[in-house]
């Protein structure tokens, strides 16, 4: 028989094998890996009240689904909450993901062990410049749209920003 055969050429089940072929022979889906939205604003519901955002975490949580990942939202303000706690709570529950969608405080320095998690942010402004990011051009889109306005025969055009909104995106205002 081919047991005997297998068992007398010296081979030896593998239950870390056994395990993930009896994944893939399950009916069941499988588990979803999740990933962090670290949410770092004071109000916790703030990300969420402001459409841009809304509709980004709605896009991203798809696209993670899609990819067999799951958004959960951490809120890093959380009362008696610091850096250095997130890091390891994440760490405990087994995620190696996190997602930033806003940084919006320039001065909030987080001090976490970037090494232990894969990053993407949605923002120019995030926590650590090593992070990978994915954000739009925003001089770029304003270009655009100044052009547009121009090219509708507007001609008092202006725009309106804030110092800490010039200074949370670099200067590129």
């Amino acid at each position: 028989s081919i047991r005997s055969l297998a068992a007398s050429m010296g081979y030896r089940p593998d239950p870390q094998i056994q395990a993930a072929m009896s994944r893939v022979r399950s009916t069941h889906a499988a588990a979803k890996m999740p990933v962090a939205l670290l949410n770092v604003g004071a109000d916790r519901n703030r990300l969420h009240e402001i459409p841009y955002y809304r509709t980004l975490i709605d896009a991203a949580r798809a696209r993670f689904d899609v990819l067999g990942y799951k958004l959960e939202e951490f809120w890093l303000r959380e009362k008696g909450m610091t850096s250095k706690r997130m890091n390891q709570i994440l760490l405990n529950r087994g995620i190696k993901g996190v997602f930033f969608p806003a940084h919006v405080d320039p001065h909030l320095s987080l001090s976490f062990r970037w090494s232990d998690f894969f990053t993407i942010a949605s923002t120019l402004t995030a926590p650590d410049p090593s992070l990978h990011r994915v954000a739009p051009y925003n001089s770029r889109n304003i270009m655009i749209a100044l052009r547009a306005l121009w090219d509708k025969g507007y001609r008092r055009i202006g725009l309106a920003g804030s110092r800490q909104m010039n200074e949370m995106f670099g200067y590129q205002y």
